[in-house]
């Protein structure tokens, strides 16, 4: 009875020894303690995050107002608008919105006025909502 605990003992020992030495040892760090407790940290996960998004979220954080409008590359690029609209909610993303989300490098309506700015993202403010 003995021998067959032991002998079972042993090859479950030298298989996971295997594993542990044969597989990626960085693929057993993912299933550390550490890192799954991160996971559930407030704000965990924002270095995948584009920069576009946390910038948005920061300045409507900022703000009472939860209905805004993306513009130009915010609005065109699914890499950027599909995330910011996860990311920011329950802000909503509506193309009815008086607050307009516009990367710095393109040039908002005529309509519309600045009002804050956090890295490439500003937030402009239009009389008029489209």
């Amino acid at each position: 009875m003995r021998k067959p605990l032991v002998a079972a003992l042993f090859f479950l020992g030298s298989l996971t020894i295997y594993f542990k030495t044969t597989t990626a040892p960085s693929r057993w760090v993912v299933w550390s303690f550490d890192s799954i407790s991160r996971a559930f940290q407030e704000d965990a996960g924002q270095e995948v995050i584009r920069p576009e998004a946390l910038a948005m979220r920061k300045i409507a954080s900022q703000r009472a107002d939860r209905v805004y409008r993306l513009f130009g590359e915010l609005k065109t690029n699914q890499y950027i608008s599909y995330p910011a609209k996860e990311y920011l909610y329950p802000i909503r993303i509506s193309e009815e919105a008086s607050l307009l989300f516009a990367k710095e490098n393109e040039s908002a309506p005529a309509d519309c006025k600045q009002l804050l700015r956090e890295g490439e993202v500003i937030l402009y403010e239009c009389s008029q909502s489209k």
